[in-house]
């Protein structure tokens, strides 16, 4: 078996991991580029998520996997990106705070309470004091430090092609596909939000979120724990914090804007008393997929011919264990979940 995987953001890196775990010989092609979802995101796994703190889907069982793999793939690099976080989210109105303590009496939930749940009050900016709950089962991987260190890692085993793909250079055998002059057994396309636009799986219900992050500097700013306001601040070390995650679905183009610089940059100055540094602004397309599960799955026509693609917004926490499965998918013929097969859309 000889696999080519087709781009190297998270889901590419993921399903390339799983494929070196199993010692199937594999490349990976993808040109590196700056604006993407991959190098704009916080990497957060969060149990609890949205206004009525919803148990996140199969969080459990993801977990498992995350907390497998994302240390592996440290040790494999010889880097520090994952690590076990707090999540201090504060409670904004009474309807907030009513809807977590509903929660509160829920068992499925009481893994995931600082203490017994009840709101705490907490001071984490100056002369800013408030409620905040406590979610504690939260994972954070610096995604961008170990896409790039894991690119690294290929390209000293030379099994990255850094090269931009196109399909019309991929030649369809009846045992496989020719692309560049060397044959490959199977294709897993990982391209994030490009194949709704072109490629072999455009049929798919692709419903795509821009997002844009900040990475800012402040020497005030010493916190090890992710507290959420009205955004996210996702320490980073060395003072420094990500902020981020609102999305705008279906936008036009992938670059960063102005209008978003400036709205955040005033919500951060608010908090601190010396303006603070933006070190780097970024942007990227995250793939949704319209029912908010990913999109696994062999091409109707050409079986060697699959796609891992549609984490969303939760790619983090998703990656690892849908990565496991298709691969298993691939090599043991294991069944794939119907929630996330794309046979669900035929």
């Amino acid at each position: 078996m000889n696999v080519l995987v087709v781009g190297q953001g998270l889901a590419g890196t993921l399903i390339s991991y799983e494929l070196f775990q199993k010692k199937i010989h594999h490349k990976v092609v993808d040109k590196g580029l700056t604006n993407s979802a991959t190098m704009a995101a916080a990497g957060i796994c969060n149990p609890v998520t949205g206004r009525n703190f919803v148990k996140s889907w199969m969080y459990d069982i993801l977990l498992k996997k995350v907390d497998e793999t994302y240390p592996k793939l440290d040790q494999l690099l010889s880097i520090q990106a994952f690590k076990k976080v707090k999540i201090w989210r504060k409670l904004t109105t009474i309807k907030a705070e009513n809807a977590w303590l509903n929660r509160t009496d829920d068992p499925a939930y009481k893994t995931f309470f600082e203490g017994n749940g009840l709101p705490i009050k907490k001071s984490f900016f100056t002369g800013y004091e408030a409620h905040y709950i406590g979610i504690v089962g939260a994972r954070q991987v610096q995604i961008s430090g170990l896409v790039q260190a894991y690119r690294q890692w290929l390209k000293n085993r030379s099994q990255l092609i850094e090269h931009s793909f196109d399909e019309l250079e991929l030649e369809i055998k009846p045992d496989g596909f020719l692309y560049l002059n060397e044959h490959f057994s199977h294709i897993i396309f990982c391209q994030g939000a490009i194949p709704n636009k072109s490629g072999y799986f455009s049929y798919l219900p692709f419903k795509n979120a821009k997002g844009q992050s900040l990475i800012c500097k402040s020497p005030l700013y010493m916190e090890k724990d992710l507290v959420k306001n009205q955004f996210f601040l996702v320490p980073q070390g060395d003072h420094q914090f990500w902020t981020g995650g609102e999305y705008e679905w279906n936008a036009e183009g992938t670059n960063p804007t102005e209008v978003f610089r400036q709205e955040y940059e005033t919500y951060i100055n608010a908090l601190f008393e010396d303006p603070v540094e933006i070190i780097h602004h970024r942007a990227g397309v995250r793939p949704c997929a319209i029912d908010r599960r990913p999109f696994l799955g062999r091409h109707p026509l050409h079986s060697n011919m699959l796609i891992f693609n549609g984490l969303g917004t939760k790619g983090t926490s998703l990656g690892p264990y849908f990565a496991n499965h298709l691969v298993n998918h691939i090599t043991e013929n294991t069944a794939l979940m119907e929630d996330v097969n794309i046979l669900r859309f035929q």
